[in-house]
């Protein structure tokens, strides 16, 4: 990811608890079709998530780091 900076930030608005983890790498892709490897790391996060009832939100684009939200 080339990050040199992650922010970690924990809120509680209105009942839901949300956790947003933010970088300042490269970013990519999510549709896949930038080559990110061939792993399964983001497709099983967001399976995980989803058994688990919360609600995951990646925001990302290459050059523009990444910003993963979890809300519970």
């Amino acid at each position: 990811s080339s990050a040199s900076q992650i922010v970690i930030t924990s809120t509680q608005q209105g009942g839901q608890w949300l956790l947003e983890v933010k970088d300042n790498g490269i970013g990519f892709l999510e549709n896949g079709v930038e080559d990110t490897g061939g792993g399964y790391g983001l497709n099983n996060m967001k399976e995980r998530a989803a058994e688990a009832a919360f609600d995951l939100k990646i925001i990302t684009a290459p050059g523009a780091g990444t910003i993963l939200i979890i809300t519970v």
